[in-house]
């Protein structure tokens, strides 16, 4: 019941798999428009995708993860030409489970990470280990600029949830 939401908020594997496959058909179709001026008036898509690991550890059979990884590379690599963007978040991620092509993901934000290859994996650089957490983060933006130390707003849920009934009204 969130106005903006193109899709409620999927909890299980199997309709994960299936709006990425949905979601890779909308950049293919967008990926196909000659006419020039119909590009503005694209509205623009994000698909936020939390504990993105889980969600493909989770489809069991390694020929749908492999589909699911393909396509959810082909979305971070081609997507932001047509409109489409992808904030993947995982907890503990290594270069060995990520299954997608780091060097697609433009931009990356990490808070606190337990372990010096957690920051690599998802920085390319070392750093997040030594955040104190509390919304403390390293940002590194498309232009592989030098990692910003930047501090995250904490929103309790309470906050969150009065904003929501505010726009629901």
């Amino acid at each position: 019941k969130i106005p903006h939401l193109a899709h409620s908020i999927i909890t299980d594997s199997n309709t994960f798999l299936k709006i990425m496959l949905s979601l890779k058909g909308e950049l293919d179709r967008r990926l196909s428009i000659k006419n020039s001026e119909e590009f503005p008036h694209l509205p623009a898509l994000v698909c936020i995708v939390d504990e993105f690991l889980s969600f493909l550890s989770e489809i069991g059979n390694k020929k749908m993860i492999n589909l699911a990884a393909e396509t959810i590379s082909a979305i971070l690599r081609r997507g932001r030409h047509v409109k489409i963007h992808m904030v993947l978040a995982a907890h503990n991620p290594t270069q060995k489970n990520m299954l997608i092509d780091l060097s697609d993901i433009q931009s990356r934000m990490a808070f606190q990470c337990p372990k010096y290859t957690n920051s690599i994996t998802i920085l390319g650089q070392g750093g997040a280990e030594k955040l104190r957490g509390n919304g403390d983060m390293l940002f590194r933006p498309s232009s592989n600029a030098e990692s910003q130390r930047i501090q995250g707003a904490f929103i309790a849920s309470e906050d969150i949830n009065a904003v929501l009934n505010q726009i629901r009204l």
